[in-house]
Formats: structure tokens, sequence, C-alpha cells
């Protein structure tokens, strides 16, 4: 091809049809110009199928933690509320001063038990390494930053914070000083020591409102979580189902 048009230009130099030879001559840059520019438009438009690739590979990880990161929030709400439902019902025999029952063996082994989700961070955290401009939806980018930086910290950090820090410093005092567990390891009941007195004991009644407070509001706050993080859940299969 270069042979032929080095023909072509010899030829009209020959003939001294210079006019020609010009026009020739521009045609033949337009024609190298306008060959650049298709092979910058390829090989953008292979950076960028490229780029794509990648985005939707980060997504797929993202979404395996999120759909995780759902089902464990509603694990841990559910056990959480079984929980709470133990509380009370040790609190209404109290309360109503009920005869002691068999049923409260159960509630009383649960007052000091809560549970603390695990939430996956590893594809969030390696999105961030990467740079989150590699998000091309802006939208997705934002809900993906709000639930990694603040609903997660406020579940984990904050309300599960509470929980271990009420259960250390003033739950498991209550426990040693006024309920004994089964010796047995395998049986999962606990009794107080005088279940009468109890009934009597300001200090454990204020307690126990507390921890149904402090309990209720961890397990709100998680079913809250569950919503904002079911709703990033459904934008991630939007924008994948889109690319």
């Amino acid at each position: 091809m270069i042979k032929f048009f080095r023909h072509i230009r010899k030829s009209l130099i020959e003939k001294n049809q210079m006019g020609k030879y010009f026009k020739y001559a521009v045609g033949e840059i337009l024609l190298v110009v306008i060959g650049i520019l298709i092979a910058l438009q390829i090989n953008n438009w292979n950076e960028d199928r490229k780029l794509q690739a990648q985005e939707i590979k980060m997504l797929k990880e993202l979404r395996k933690d999120v759909a995780f990161s759902v089902k464990e929030l509603d694990t841990v709400a559910h056990y959480n509320q079984i929980t709470v439902n133990y509380l009370k019902q040790i609190q209404r025999h109290l309360n109503e001063d009920l005869p002691y029952s068999q049923v409260l063996d159960t509630a009383f082994a649960h007052l000091d038990l809560f549970h603390i989700p695990y939430l996956p961070k590893t594809s969030y955290e390696t999105l961030k390494v990467k740079g989150m401009d590699r998000i091309s939806n802006d939208s997705l980018k934002a809900k993906i930053i709000q639930i990694y930086d603040f609903e997660f910290q406020r579940i984990i950090d904050d309300y599960g914070g509470w929980e271990w820090s009420f259960s250390q410093n003033t739950t498991q005092r209550m426990m040693i000083g006024h309920i004994r567990r089964a010796n047995n390891m395998d049986d999962e009941t606990a009794r107080p020591n005088d279940y009468e007195a109890l009934k009597e004991n300001p200090e454990f009644r204020n307690f126990l409102n507390v921890l149904i407070t402090l309990r209720s509001d961890h397990v709100r706050a998680l079913q809250w979580g569950r919503k904002n993080v079911n709703d990033l859940l459904q934008l991630l299969d939007k924008e994948l189902e889109q690319k």
C-alpha cells in the first residue's frame, strides 16, 4: 500500500502536475490523520471495555458481601429479639409478683446473651484501594459509601459497642451476684439465687429495664440497617443487569 502511494506521488512529480500533487498530499495526510483517530477510538473503546469488565467484577464481589450482610442482619436481629422476649418474661414475673416458673430457667440463661453481626468489608476495602471512581454510577457509589462508612459503623461500633460495654460493666456483675448457671455445660439453663429477694431488689429491676431498652434499640437498629443494606443490594442488582 505504501509503495502504491509512493508510485502515485512520483508519477505526479514526473508529469509536473504540482497542483494535483499538493491536493493528493493533503488527501494522504487526511487519510493518515483519520487512520490515527480511528486507531485511538478503537484503543479507547478497548480500554472502556476493560474498565467496565473490571467494574462489573468488583460489583459482583461487592454484591456477594452485601447479600451475606442482609442475611446476617436478619439472623442477628431475630436472635436478639428472642432475648428481648425472654427479658420481658422475667420482667413480667417480677412486676406481677408471679411465682417462679420453670420457663424462667431458659429466660435467665439468656440474660447475658447478645449477638453482634459479622459484616464483611473485604470487597469494599479492595474497591477503596483501587479507587471509588471505578464505580461509574454516582448514586450507587454514594449508597455504597453510606452503607459501609456510616450504617455498618453505627451497627457495630455504636450499638454493638454499647451492648459489649454494658455487658462487661453491669450485666456480668448482676449475673455473678444473683444468678447461677447449671453445673452441666450441656444444660443451658440458669436460676436466680433467691427469686423472692430478686423481686424486691430495685437495682436488679432497674438493670432489667435498662437492658430491655438497650437490646430493643439494638434490634431496631439491626432491622433498619437490614432495610438500608437490602436497598443497596437492589441497586447493585439493577446496575449489574444494565451492564
